[in-house]
C-alpha cells in the first residue's frame, strides 16, 4: 500500500467521521437540548446548536482519523504479509 492511499483513507475517515459528528451533535442538541445544559453547566441563552455541531465535529473528526489510521495500518499490515507469502511460494517454485 502506498503512503498517498494511506492518506487517503484516513483524510476520508476523517471528514465523514466529521460530518457524522456534526450531524449527531445537531440532533442531540435539537431534540435533547436539557443534555448539554446539564453536563457543560451553561447559561440558558447560550445557542445549543452550535455548541452541539462544534462538539459533534470535533468529536467525530477525532474518531474518523483514529478510524482512518487503523484501517491504514491493518491494510499496510495485510499487504505485507500477503507479499511475504508471495515471495515464499515464488522461491519455493524456483527451487
Amino acid at each position: 500500500m502506498s503512503l498517498e492511499r494511506g492518506f487517503i483513507i484516513t483524510f476520508i475517515c476523517g471528514i465523514a467521521g466529521g460530518l457524522a459528528g456534526t450531524g449527531i451533535g445537531y440532533f442531540v442538541a435539537a431534540c435533547l437540548p436539557s443534555y448539554y445544559r446539564t453536563v457543560f453547566q451553561i447559561k440558558p441563552d447560550t445557542n445549543l446548536i452550535e455548541l452541539g455541531m462544534g462538539i459533534g465535529l470535533l468529536q467525530g473528526l477525532g474518531g474518523g482519523l483514529a478510524i482512518g489510521l487503523v484501517l491504514s495500518v491493518a491494510q499496510a499490515w495485510y499487504q505485507s504479509r500477503r507479499d511475504a507469502v508471495l515471495r515464499s511460494l515464488e522461491s519455493e517454485q524456483k527451487i
